[in-house]
């Protein structure tokens, strides 16, 4: 006979099968939340791993340092290192609304056709193109006189500022045609003399763009009041 653990007295064929009714039976239902002193070791590092992988106590900055040092997420520049806001737009010129701009050309008969360019920072589409002669009416979208022209978004506005026996002036893409029409970075003007002898003319132009097509390209020189012009 033998003795089980709550004191039944059970025979011995009996009492040999406690192995197995606790490693089929009582074992699994141990509790699973716990790791055995085997596994824990195999997992997590001992102190002497994590002192050899990881910085020591206060070798780092602490929250309270880093927000001092640095600027918010998304600027990781050293605080004083650069402009705010407001600093820069106290130092640097507005990028212009409006690029303007000069052009002339002279004709020497009224057979050969002679012409000239403009060109503006490149637009996201093609402008409404306005020609105004000279003494001639300015039509919406466009504002202003030869010697201070404007346009509203999105359009380009023409102004002639002189004429000496030319004809009438077009205002047209590169590729030549009837207009007034402005290609998205420039556009071109031609004419012929009035007559068999010389002739000029001149004038200025507006452009305002919707949008550039490739943000933070300007024209190659500045006008001295700030706004962008031709070469």
């Amino acid at each position: 006979m033998a003795v089980t653990p709550a004191g039944a007295e059970v025979s011995n064929a009996v009492a040999t099968n406690w192995n197995k009714i606790w490693n089929k039976e009582l074992k699994p239902q141990a509790d699973q939340r716990y790791y055995t002193k085997k596994k824990s070791n195999k997992r997590y590092y001992t102190k002497s791993d994590s002192d050899a992988k990881y910085q020591a106590a206060g070798s780092g900055y602490t929250k309270a340092e880093s927000d001092t040092k640095y600027q918010p997420k998304g600027s990781y520049a050293l605080t004083g290192s650069s402009y705010t806001k407001a600093e820069s737009d106290a130092k640097y010129a507005p990028y212009p609304k409006v690029f303007r701009g000069v052009w002339a050309f002279s004709s020497s008969s009224n057979t050969e056709a002679s012409f000239t360019e403009i060109t503006y920072p490149e637009l996201s589409a093609e402008p409404t193109a306005h020609f105004i002669p000279l003494g001639g009416v300015v039509p919406a979208g466009c504002g202003g006189t030869p010697a201070a022209p404007t346009a509203s978004a999105g359009h380009l506005c023409v102004f002639q500022a002189s004429d000496n026996n030319m004809g009438t002036v077009t205002l047209t893409r590169a590729t030549f045609g009837t207009g007034p029409v402005g290609g998205t970075f420039g556009a071109v003007l031609w004419a012929f003399s009035s007559s068999a002898t010389y002739g000029y003319t001149t004038g200025t132009f507006a452009v305002s763009p919707l949008a550039l097509a490739v943000p933070g390209r300007t024209s190659p020189s500045t006008d001295a009041d700030g706004t962008a012009g031709r070469p």
